[in-house]
């Protein structure tokens, strides 16, 4: 029955009308590449009238490939037998000598080859007399792994990950890799054998290029244990991947666990990273995470799949200062203009990071230097304090991993850490779903490229955005952040969001935003004022509303401003465009970043500000938890004329502007 039921599957696949896998590709001018390959002399050609299944590379890929495309390039797309999907199984075997795997993964609807996407499945070439070809058209290039010399045919038989480790200077592993530091010490652990083991597991092998950063001695057998995946194949175009346990993964309570996973880079041309996560450490291996990049992927082996990595995993051998400036010698490393500037600059924050017990470093990246302000920046490197306090933005002495729970937290309870330089703190979010790790420092938004880079005392986060030089409007930064939405949507509905994009060296707006919470709280406690809001009848009340919020002038404030401001003033407040406001910060420490923030309205109208110091192009943010209004619709309707003034003037310009362009 089984023999049947593949023959009827055989016989009603769709059937293209073409001789043979040449005759086929001569009319798909996308897949031109392949048949000059197959065109070429050697063994391959006996087989292209023959019973085979061909997985066929795009044009673009072969394209972009730089490998040799010889005889074994061609036969390590062919496999002797004819394989529908339906007949699939865990792998397929090569016409290349020894028979090299070709491993099959299937994702929902997606089948891969190795690490290549099928794109095309289950396409049957007629070659008459009944018999047929079958040919999957693929995204990648299934590369074979040859020794360097044919002389010795016994490496081409049976090629295990551990017979590339104790061999690779035989094998073309490009770039001249080899493993031949790791392999010493899997033999001086006794783990050698670990790598020879029977199944279909994944490997990860750090090049001899790795140990000139990290000394051989820390490789030990619990971090050799930790390269190696048992039963699962992790591929480089499958990501990101959850964790999976090692062999390094200890089922005792107390015992050493480490899991790896493959994640994606972020930065442009970024290789795919391994992240090790050891959870569970000891005296020995500390718990932490340790991040190092593939640098040849991919290579299948009679025993799984291996990937030469650029860094042993689960070791921490470097302190954040070593990491930054050893990698930031380099000019062509992703680090190499902070390090400069830590060098040439950075003077205290130097001795900052090279004394701290422990702590997260936010190390902007080259992009994110070259989309700078670069006068900006000059200005701030040129005074001191403000020199101090934009490295100190980079820098905390809580140590904040990707994997803390704490900062999934979202709304008005993001997780936030004191900067070093102690005036400003840093708002750091982890999305699960994107797996996208953010923060925020003086209004400044930027994404992680790289996570969890583990040192001996601290955690490194590559970020593409380089913190404390606002890049946006206040209307942009409300645009954009989930947290002020509410607040944005009643700016547009009231039309003052074009005023909040003006920039203008005589225009500053310090604008109290409430937070979407805080919207929530008045239509949960006021709700006759809420619908008052939403009426488009009566649009003067939130206009209103929003204006109590803002100070419009010649400068704008921070926080500390503010509160001086209030404290200078016998009754305790400020004028805004429609009334007043009072702030005050409990002092219980000098540094700022430890203090809290408070602005009231009246006698009963208090919030707490969440998010001081958005600094932006034209002005200041400060994020509150309370909106300053209550449910006395008519009182609230009362306009200041006089603090009304600057924001009417914008409103005449703005409108004179428009009558102007219109004629």
């Amino acid at each position: 029955m089984k023999y049947i039921f593949f023959y009827l599957v055989i016989q009603f696949l769709p059937v293209a009308q073409s001789e043979n896998i040449v005759d086929f590709l001569r009319n798909r001018e996308d897949l031109s590449q392949f048949l000059l390959v197959l065109q070429r002399p050697g063994l391959h050609k006996a087989y292209l009238d023959r019973q085979v299944t061909v997985l066929v590379p795009t044009n673009d890929v072969l394209l972009s490939y730089r490998g040799t495309r010889g005889e074994d390039f061609a036969l390590n797309h062919i496999v002797n037998s004819i394989q529908t999907q339906a007949s699939l199984g865990d792998r397929l075997t090569s016409l290349v000598s020894g028979g090299p795997p070709i491993w099959i993964t299937r994702r929902s609807a997606w089948l891969y080859f190795n690490q290549a996407r099928a794109i095309e499945k289950d396409i049957i070439l007629d070659l008459g007399n009944g018999e047929q070809q079958v040919v999957y058209v693929i995204d990648g290039v299934l590369e074979p792994l040859r020794p360097i010399s044919v002389r010795n045919a016994t490496f081409s038989q049976d090629v295990t990950a551990g017979k590339l480790l104790r061999s690779s200077t035989l094998y073309n592993l490009g770039s001249g890799h080899t493993t031949r530091i790791f392999h010493s010490a899997a033999v001086l652990n006794k783990r050698d054998r670990m790598f020879d083991v029977r199944g279909k597991h994944t490997f990860f092998l750090p090049v001899d290029e790795a140990f000139k950063v990290v000394a051989k001695e820390f490789i030990d057998a619990k971090v050799l244990e930790a390269h190696i995946v048992p039963g699962q194949l992790l591929l480089s175009t499958l990501i990101p991947t959850q964790e999976f346990g090692t062999v390094a993964y200890s089922p005792d309570q107390a015992g050493v666990k480490v899991n790896v996973s493959l994640q994606p880079s972020l930065a442009a041309g970024g290789k795919v990273m391994v992240r090790s996560n050891t959870i569970s450490g000891d005296i020995v291996h500390p718990e932490g995470m340790v991040v190092s990049r593939i640098v040849k992927g991919n290579i299948p082996v009679q025993n799984g799949i291996v990937h030469l990595i650029d860094k042993p995993l689960m070791v921490v051998a470097r302190t954040l200062h070593d990491y930054v400036m050893e990698e930031g010698s380099n000019p062509s490393n992703r680090l190499f203009r902070f390090a400069q500037l830590i060098k040439d600059k950075g003077g205290l924050f130097g001795e900052t990071l090279l004394e701290s017990k422990d702590g997260t470093l936010l190390a902007p990246s080259n992009d994110a230097f070259r989309k700078l302000d670069t006068d900006r920046l000059n200005y701030i490197l040129s005074h001191k304090i403000l020199r101090e306090e934009f490295f100190g933005l980079h820098f905390s002495r809580v140590r904040v991993s990707s994997n803390d729970i704490q900062i999934r937290r979202t709304g008005d309870n993001i997780f936030s850490v004191p900067a070093s330089w102690a005036t400003n703190r840093i708002w750091i979010q982890y999305n699960q779903l994107s797996q996208a790790l953010t923060v925020e420092g003086r209004g400044v938004n930027a994404t992680a490229v790289e996570k969890d880079i583990g040192t001996m005392n601290g955690v490194i986060h590559v970020i593409d955005t380089v913190l404390g030089i606002p890049n946006m409007d206040i209307a942009m930064k409300m645009r954009t952040d989930p947290t002020m939405s509410h607040s944005w949507s009643l700016s547009v509905a009231t039309r003052l969001s074009g005023y909040l994009a003006q920039v203008s060296p005589n225009t500053r707006f310090t604008f109290i935003v409430p937070s979407n919470s805080a919207w929530e709280k008045v239509k949960r406690d006021f709700s006759q004022a809420f619908k008052s809001l939403t009426d488009i009848s009566t649009p003067e009340f939130a206009t209103n509303i929003l204006k109590r919020h803002m100070i419009i002038g010649d400068r704008d404030y921070t926080i500390e401003q503010l509160v001086e401001r209030s404290l200078r003033n016998p009754t305790g407040t400020i004028p805004t465009e429609t009334d007043e406001l009072g702030f005050t910060g409990v002092v219980e420490t000098q540094f700022n970043a430890y203090k809290e923030w408070y602005v009231s309205w009246g006698k009963d109208i208090k919030g707490k500000i969440i998010r001081p110091n958005l600094e932006c192009t034209n002005g200041y943010i400060h994020l509150v938890d309370t909106v300053l209004m209550d449910d006395n619709i008519r009182l609230q309707l009362r306009t200041n004329s006089g603090s009304t003034n600057i924001l009417s003037l914008l409103v005449i310009s703005a409108v004179t502007v428009a009558s102007t362009v219109c004629r």
